[in-house]
């Protein structure tokens, strides 16, 4: 079963690397972070935010727990200065609204 992530800040983005990088430099270091486990995405639908958001994609068997907490320390080492990230996590083929869920992160 695959797993959609839906992340979002509420921040500008921003990276303490080089203070010029942009949404796409985040997407690509993410994809390198990822690789073989899942992708990121972009489909367009209802899932996005007044600020920055990203979709991803994890693949059979992901780990999503983990994952999350991998996704928020790369952030913050990335430069990302959210106080808060919120995770909207969809199971796809989900037997259950609870595979369904929403929640937010201190990124701090």
């Amino acid at each position: 079963m695959t797993t959609k992530l839906y992340i979002f800040g509420d921040a500008p983005l921003f990276s303490v690397r080089n203070p010029g990088f942009d949404r796409w430099d985040l997407e690509r270091d993410l994809e390198n972070l990822i690789l073989g486990a899942g992708e990121v995405i972009w489909d367009g639908d209802e899932h996005n935010g007044p600020n920055w958001n990203l979709d991803l994609l994890l693949y059979d068997d992901a780990a999503v727990d983990i994952w999350i907490r991998k996704l928020v320390l790369f952030f913050k080492q990335w430069g990302v200065t959210d106080r808060s990230i919120s995770f909207t996590i969809v199971r796809e083929a989900a037997e259950s609204s609870r595979e369904n869920r929403r929640i937010e992160v201190a990124a701090e």
